[in-house]
C-alpha cells in the first residue's frame, strides 16, 4: 500500500470496508478528536430518499442504490475537511474507487470473517435495515461479499486495519497517528 498523505496535505479521511468492520463507531471518533465533520454515504443515500436501504434495493434495486451512492461520492469527495464512511460496496464502482484513493487518507477496516457476522448480528437496526446481497444466511453471505470486495478493498485503500481485537477508539488511534496527530485528545 502506498505511503499516506501527511497531515499538511491531508484533509480528508475515508472509512471502507465491510458491514461490522467499525466504520461508523471509528468515523464518529474521527471526526470528534479532528473538529471535523462526518459524512455516511449510506445514511445520506438514504435520508434524501426518504427510505431506508432495505426499500431502496425492493423499490428501485440495488443499481440504483449503487447509482445514487456514487453520485453522492463525487460531492462528497470535494468537501473538506471531512470524515467519509463510505458504504461497504462503494467500491464496487470504478470511479468511486478512484475518487476514495485520491481524495485523501483512504483507510480499509476489516475483521475476521467471523467477528463481521458476531458484530452485524449484535446490531439489530442493522439487520432490519440492510437487504440480503446474496439471500444466504449472514455468515455465508459475509464469506461471499469479502470474496468478492477483498481486491477491490485493498487496490483503493492506502492503509488496511485490522478491527478483529481493536476498539473503535483503538483503530481511530491508529488512524490519527498516521496523520501525525494521535495525542490530540487524552483517553481515560
Amino acid at each position: 500500500m502506498n505511503t499516506p498523505p501527511r497531515p499538511a496535505t491531508c484533509r480528508r479521511v475515508v472509512l471502507i470496508g465491510p458491514r461490522g468492520s467499525g466504520k461508523s463507531s471509528v468515523a464518529a471518533i474521527l471526526s470528534r478528536r479532528l473538529g471535523w465533520p462526518r459524512f455516511e454515504t449510506d445514511r445520506i443515500v438514504t435520508l434524501l430518499a426518504g427510505r431506508s436501504i432495505r426499500e431502496i434495493f425492493e423499490h428501485f434495486g440495488e443499481a440504483e442504490f449503487r447509482r445514487r451512492e456514487a453520485l453522492l461520492i463525487q460531492r462528497l469527495v470535494t468537501i473538506e475537511p471531512a470524515v467519509i464512511s463510505a458504504g461497504g460496496g462503494a467500491v464496487l464502482d470504478a470511479t468511486s474507487r478512484r475518487l476514495l484513493r485520491g481524495c485523501g487518507l483512504c483507510v480499509w477496516l476489516t475483521a475476521d470473517p467471523d467477528e463481521l457476522v458476531r458484530r452485524v448480528r449484535a446490531d439489530a437496526a442493522s439487520a432490519a435495515d440492510r437487504p440480503s446481497l446474496t439471500g444466504r444466511e449472514i455468515g455465508d453471505e459475509m464469506r461471499d461479499v469479502l470474496r468478492q470486495r477483498e481486491s477491490l478493498y485493498a487496490r483503493t485503500a492506502l492503509l488496511r486495519i485490522d478491527t478483529t481485537q481493536r476498539s473503535p477508539a483503538q483503530v481511530a488511534d491508529v488512524i490519527l497517528h498516521r496523520l501525525g496527530v494521535a495525542t490530540m485528545e487524552p483517553r481515560p
